[in-house]
């Protein structure tokens, strides 16, 4: 990525997941890994993906950093509820969980959770039950993504580098604060069997 002088990551940002070189790096380990182990799980071919947003956009401002911050650890605590219920309830197991974050600057960003599971077997109408227990538990809006089929797409960047809704469309203060928010926070996270593998 060519970015602009206003852009390129100072040394306060060295070796951090918004550093172009870092987040490729990082991802290509974690879509290997998880390809591995979901190509050689026993019930790959029942592996899905499920999209959770985290209700409504953070806008940019003053309260930024302190907003996201509240609503990414009110998301993961419940996020984190739900993974352990899910198994305990309906077998399901959670391998892969991700943030991803595109952001405008007129209109803050938007934090949603990629998660990548594996049901068990299921008898007709229990999977769509699953899912709406999973609605009434999370209190967040879920998208059954369906079976999984493109890695690329479960495994993100927490934010897009390029294009509409990337970094470099930011102005500098909402990179900076964009920074500030996620360079603390835990944006991928292994689960169950694929955390022990």
């Amino acid at each position: 990525v060519d970015c602009s002088a206003s852009k390129k990551p100072s040394t306060e940002l060295k070796n951090r997941i918004f550093v172009p070189s870092k987040m490729r790096s990082s991802r290509a380990d974690w879509i290997r890994d998880v390809d591995y182990y979901v190509q050689n799980h026993p019930r790959k071919n029942y592996a899905r993906m499920l999209v959770v947003t985290g209700g409504s956009r953070i806008p940019f401002g003053p309260d930024f950093v302190s907003q996201g911050t509240i609503r990414l650890k009110e998301m993961s605590a419940s996020v984190a509820r739900w993974i352990s219920e899910a198994y305990k309830y309906y077998g399901v197991e959670v391998v892969l969980k991700t943030v991803e974050a595109p952001a405008t600057d007129g209109r803050g960003t938007h934090v949603h959770d990629h998660i990548i599971l594996i049901p068990p077997y299921m008898p007709a109408g229990r999977w769509e039950e699953f899912l709406r227990w999973t609605r009434r538990r999370l209190k967040y809006h879920v998208k059954d993504c369906g079976r999984l089929r493109n890695l690329n797409e479960a495994i993100k960047y927490v934010c897009k580098i390029e294009g509409h809704e990337g970094l470099l469309e930011l102005n500098d203060d909402n990179f900076m604060a964009m920074y500030r928010l996620f360079s603390s926070q835990k944006t991928i996270s292994a689960h169950h069997g694929f955390k022990e593998f």
